[in-house]
């Protein structure tokens, strides 16, 4: 078998990368909100730096050796994920500028060579199993000969990686059903696997897992360095029986490097730097709490932090320590023979449908929803008569059609998109998707389970329960507006997300365009009285075609005949004066609606959901999601620049002794309740 098939297969056949990185910067800008609250401090006369870039890396120089275990190591804000991403050529951020130079085994292009990059979150399908989960990431990743070189493939990994005993269970959530936190990561670990990369980043990999499960998840990582897999990981606080799996640590502070060389030299470096490292102490323990970011620390120099000196021996003689050999060795390539678009297609339409499937509950839901509005608009309209008040009460029953239908179809499709982005984000990010791709996959499926069936729902109980005209085509053609109410409410949704990732972004521009759609539809405010300067939003609100094309199909018929339909006129005589206002047509025009065929107003509701669904894809390509960057200024003008959190301040404190006495304390439980007999002073 080849070379490359060995790779894919995820048998350990590894070539070692050897990594070095030479005076390497990061500066990151500040957010426009952040230059915002600047430029208002200086117009109060505040002393608060203007300087709108901050250094996160500062001239960072080291080494990682091919088919080792490296540790980037420090506290909160030090740089780790920084570090990591300009090792991996992985910046989302524009706001960031990389300086420096980066050789992989000598070369400066890192597509030389198959990387992977696991990050701190485990996005995963719940409700597919392990095996499933794999089965569709390789399918995504690689052209497979057949499907049994494939399962191959996948029970390779899941041997490798110790997950045989979870491999038909479900994912979950990890809230008590399904894989455990650390099975979670290592099934996270085995998707990046398959493509049989030579370099494993994996920012994090312990985070929210306990002891034994971290240890878990670090000793498959040794097991492949020990492969000759490069493995490079960022960790804030390890415990001593992951620390002693590590096989070189680079310490960072400040963005700045304090310690690169192999783990057994640390006590010697602790040691030169006037530290001792007592017996039975876990060293990662002992150097966080030396190096943590603190006010206190910073504002006293004296501190024995600052006796800590750079030691970077192994990366300025990295070269000569390291036997490379005589040729530098390439990994093998990335297949050519990806999957095209229309097979990707049908992976992700099928995964799709299968998760849908399996977590049947939000539809349940929302089609619970559609039926309970399509009941109680219907009781609240039930059988209108064709009075002038029933008249009336058409128009309002058309309109709370349209407008409550496609409202409550745009907030759910908001939320649910929200959480589907997620994948979409983390596989974009890895160029498996792209957003027709997950457009066109996504609403395809769809389309089968809610697009044609909530229309059908809401128009078989609604409809008859109003008494609207009974004739097939007026009841499939109100079914075909409802339709096309539901595909241009999904629509906007999308276009909503693709703008913002924020829930609450969201669901605001959401609620605007409902906004919009309300006060333009020609309903409550007609258009013959909206200012000059306004009327032309009609033309840009659906629910204006949709409440003007279910009006025509009611009240004139679909072909737009004029004088329309006669209601309930005492003389039922169409030519009579006093039967004017029962007359459709002078029903249209007291709304201000066009009398016509409903064919413009379906064909241009078809051009709103193109337009809807392109504007969506557009957005999602100029606007991918990109993890927030956080820079903080301190009032003296200093930067201090920090990822999601900052280590808080601690500060020197005095000790009392305390003394507790406990005497004769005795706990009562029963089934339900449980007191204390008081005896404590």
């Amino acid at each position: 078998m080849a070379t490359s098939d060995r790779a894919v297969l995820g048998r350990p056949h590894y070539t070692p990368v050897n990594i070095q990185a030479h005076e390497v910067s990061v500066q990151a800008e500040s957010p426009i909100l952040q230059r915002i609250t600047q430029s208002l401090h200086h117009l109060r006369g505040k002393n608060i730096s203007s300087n709108n870039t901050h250094t996160v890396l500062h001239s960072v120089t080291a080494h990682i050796p091919g088919g080792k275990l490296t540790a980037i190591l420090g506290g909160s804000g030090s740089g780790k994920t920084t570090l990591l991403n300009a090792l991996s050529g992985r910046f989302q951020n524009q706001n960031q500028t990389v300086s420096g130079e980066i050789t992989y085994n000598g070369y400066n292009d890192l597509s030389r060579f198959r990387t992977a990059y696991v990050i701190q979150e485990d996005v995963l399908p719940a409700t597919l199993t392990v095996r499933e989960t794999l089965q569709y990431a390789a399918d995504l990743r690689s052209n497979w000969k057949s499907g049994r070189q494939r399962d191959q493939a996948v029970d390779e990994l899941v041997r490798r990686l110790g997950l045989e005993t979870c491999t038909d269970t479900r994912i979950g959530h990890g809230s008590g059903h399904g894989c455990s936190g650390g099975e979670r990561r290592r099934v996270s670990i085995a998707i990046q696997l398959l493509i049989g990369a030579s370099v494993l980043f994996c920012d994090e990999p312990t985070t929210g897992l306990d002891a034994t499960t971290a240890w878990q998840v670090i000793q498959t990582l040794k097991n492949l360095a020990a492969s000759g897999m490069t493995v490079i990981i960022s960790i804030h606080a390890p415990t001593s029986s992951v620390w002693d799996m590590f096989d070189h640590i680079i310490l960072l502070v400040s963005g700045h490097v304090l310690y690169d060389g192999p783990k057994e030299a640390v006590p010697d470096y602790l040691d030169r730097s006037g530290f001792r490292l007592p017996a039975f102490v876990n060293p990662a323990e002992f150097i966080i709490d030396k190096i943590t970011i603190n006010t206190w620390i910073q504002n006293t120099p004296e501190l024995p932090f600052h006796r800590l000196v750079p030691f970077q021996g192994s990366s300025a003689n990295a070269l000569d320590t390291v036997a490379l050999p005589a040729q530098l060795p390439e990994s093998p390539t990335p297949s050519s023979t990806k999957p095209g678009f229309w097979t990707k297609w049908k992976v992700m339409t099928k995964r799709t449908m299968v998760v849908c499937i399996r977590d049947i509950s939000p539809l349940i839901g929302i089609a619970c929803t559609i039926a309970g509005l399509a009941a109680v608009l219907g009781w609240i309209f039930w059988h209108l008569d064709g009075s002038l008040a029933g008249i009336r009460s058409r128009q309002g029953s058309l309109w709370d059609a349209t407008g409550l239908y496609g409202y409550l179809m745009l907030i759910s499709e908001i939320c649910r998109l929200l959480e589907d982005v997620k994948a979409f984000d983390h596989e974009r990010s890895e160029k498996l998707v792209g957003p027709a791709l997950f457009t066109f996959s996504r609403r395809a499926v769809k389309l089968i389970l809610e697009d044609l069936s909530l229309p059908t729902l809401f128009t078989a109980i609604y409809y008859p329960m109003l008494g609207y005209r009974d004739s097939t085509s007026q009841v499939l053609l109100f079914w075909l507006i409802m339709f096309l109410t539901h595909i241009t409410a999904v629509g906007f949704a999308s276009v909503s997300v693709a703008t913002t990732r924020n829930f609450y972004g969201a669901i605001f521009i959401g609620n605007m365009y409902f906004t919009l759609q309300t006060a333009a539809s020609g309903y409550f405010l007609q258009e013959n009285q909206m200012p000059v300067y306004v009327q032309w939003l009609k033309w840009l609100t659906t629910t204006f075609y949709t409440f003007s094309a279910l009006c025509t199909l009611e009240f004139v018929g679909y072909n737009g005949s004029s004088p329309g339909y006669l209601y309930d006129c005492p003389s039922h005589d169409a030519h009579d004066p006093q039967c004017k206002e029962y007359m459709g047509a002078f029903v249209m025009d007291s709304l201000g609606l066009p009398i016509g065929g409903i064919w413009k107003q379906i064909l241009i509701l078809c051009v709103f959901a193109v337009v809807y669904q392109a504007s969506a894809i557009l957005l999602f390509n100029l606007k991918s999601a990109r993890r927030p960057w956080y820079v903080a200024v301190a009032e003296n003008g200093e930067s201090e620049a920090c990822l999601y959190e900052k280590t808080p301040a601690r500060y020197p404190t005095q000790l009392w002794d305390s003394h507790i006495q406990l005497n004769n304390l005795e706990l009562y439980r029963t089934s339900s309740s449980s007191w204390v007999r008081p005896g404590l002073k």
